[in-house]
């Protein structure tokens, strides 16, 4: 492997995160062993995506203490990891620069004043300000987050993917790879070096997580692509065995396939099961809301829906069962936007009144029994579309959701079409049958790790070997930290300029 223009495969990481790092591993060694020529190589950027709680970021003054500490975590895993190829043929590049030969950027310099200009951001023909958009609205918890409270973040977040992006670059032009490996594409850092690869015509192959524990997803498309997304559901459909229906209809058991799914381990959901309610005489409608807040800044094309967004569609719903007779709109807020921004909260909460009820992320009432007590179940992207179908209800998708097209929810292309379906009561649900490509894919979606050993998301090993699971303990570790001295230190000790402006 000395010549440097022969690489088939370069794997650029910036994240540390398990199970994403392992992944890189398992990838690099995969294609290794399979004779190709392999090369990994780690940025030593501040990656302030690691941060697993805002909190880090928002008690700004204590975040660069914690990030030192935090760090040290870090490199002893990636030093594991680096070993780890090395020893089985993979070699390991460093950049011929340092993040301390590029310059420094933030959001004055740039002439970024809004997130729109944030979100058109280019440099030296790279598009980062979308993935650094992506990030801040990651940590913001907020689909519109100010850039007058968060611009400390947006700097930091804007000087990493700028790094990333030229290290990445430097890394590309000298050894030449026909193909990257990237972690997702969409946050600051990875989008930096998705651009560098682009920009440089190499061809890019992005990794997420799988559907369960022990699968990963490998893809020329980035995990967004919605059309993609579609096609993987039917052609995976159509290549399933004998007991793809078996296996489809697992995940729309209560327990939702059981407890390896990672939408599953990944949702703090503290629903009772059986608790809904209570009866209503009229027409009940139930709106399942979508975690979409992290989607709004991805780059990838999406079909016209009936409405260009979520929030479009909720103003409609409720403006409509407030002046329809009889009808009591539920808003079932997804259990993933329990730490929404106070913005959005206010917002969501903003709709109550006599006819239209706002479940809260964290409400125990359990969205299963409340679409069962549905007349309507309405969706934008929410799964419950398809497993209120197979419940025997009228599901009704208004957005671009990955099961529209496999007739299992009803598709609206008009304002008419949606209030016919709402009203009619003699429209018949799809048949639960056509739900059954959407559960085959939520269950199977991914390919099994073959050296990477995972006994849970954040923990696994190779050849017998532990991989450290940074950063989950000490992040859970510090959030606790955190919250202890909320109530004991002075407030300039732990407030940013973006508590100060709520005050």
């Amino acid at each position: 492997m000395t010549d440097e223009t022969s690489i088939d495969l370069l794997a650029i990481a910036v994240f540390a995160w398990a199970p994403h790092l392992e992944t890189t591993c398992e990838v690099c060694l995969r294609e290794a062993a399979a004779g190709k020529r392999v090369a990994f190589a780690f940025l030593e950027v501040n990656n302030y995506d690691e941060f697993l709680d805002p909190a880090f970021i928002r008690w700004s003054n204590l975040s660069s203490w914690i990030y030192r500490i935090l760090h040290r975590t870090r490199l002893k895993k990636v030093r594991m990891i680096q070993s780890l190829l090395s020893s089985h043929g993979v070699k390991v590049l460093t950049p011929g620069i340092t993040s301390s030969d590029v310059r420094g950027l933030d959001c004055t310099s740039a002439g970024i004043r809004s997130i729109e200009d944030l979100r058109r951001f280019r440099i030296e023909g790279a598009s980062l300000g979308v993935g650094v958009l992506s990030s801040l609205i990651f940590h913001c918890e907020d689909s519109q987050p100010d850039l007058r409270v968060c611009q400390r973040l947006a700097d930091r977040l804007l000087s990493s993917a700028y790094h990333s992006f030229s290290l990445a670059t430097d890394l590309i032009q000298r050894h030449r790879p026909n193909q990257i490996l990237v972690f997702n594409g969409r946050f600051a850092c990875s989008k930096g070096i998705e651009q560098a690869g682009l920009l440089n015509k190499v061809n890019v192959l992005y990794h997420e997580a799988g559907a369960t524990c022990d699968r990963y997803y490998l893809s020329p498309h980035r995990p967004h692509n919605i059309p993609r997304w579609r096609e993987m559901i039917v052609d995976d459909w159509a290549r399933g065995g004998s007991d793809r229906t078996a296996i489809a209809e697992q995940y729309f058991k209560p327990a939702r396939g059981g407890t390896q799914l990672l939408e599953t381990i990944l949702c703090r959901n503290v629903q009772k099961r059986g608790l809904s309610l209570p009866p209503f005489e009229g027409r009940r409608i139930v709106y399942f809301a979508s975690s979409m807040h992290e989607e709004v800044a991805v780059e990838d094309d999406t079909a016209e829906a009936l409405f260009s967004s979520q929030h479009d569609a909720v103003v409609w719903l409720t403006t409509w069962a407030k002046s329809t007779p009889e009808t009591e709109l539920v808003i079932r807020l997804h259990p993933r936007m329990v730490g929404l921004s106070r913005r959005e909260r206010t917002w969501w909460e903003s709709f109550a009144s006599e006819s239209v009820t706002v479940v809260s992320a964290d409400n125990p009432i359990d969205s299963y029994s409340l679409a069962s007590s549905a007349d309507r179940v309405v969706c934008y992207k929410s799964s419950m579309g398809p497993e209120s179908t197979y419940l025997g209800k009228v599901a009704i998708a208004v957005g671009d959701a990955l099961y529209v097209g496999l007739d299992c929810v009803y598709e609206p292309k008009t304002i008419a079409e949606l209030e016919d379906m709402l009203l009619d009561p003699h429209l018949a649900p799809k048949p639960a049958q056509n739900c059954l490509p959407h559960g085959y894919s939520r269950q199977t979606f991914g390919t099994p790790f073959q050296i990477y050993k995972p006994t849970m998301f954040k923990k696994g090993s190779f050849y017998g070997q532990q991989v450290p699971t940074y950063p989950s303990i000490l992040s859970r570790g510090f959030a606790k930290v955190l919250s202890l001295l909320h109530f004991f230190l002075p407030s300039w000790v732990i407030l940013d300029e973006s508590d100060r402006y709520h005050e």
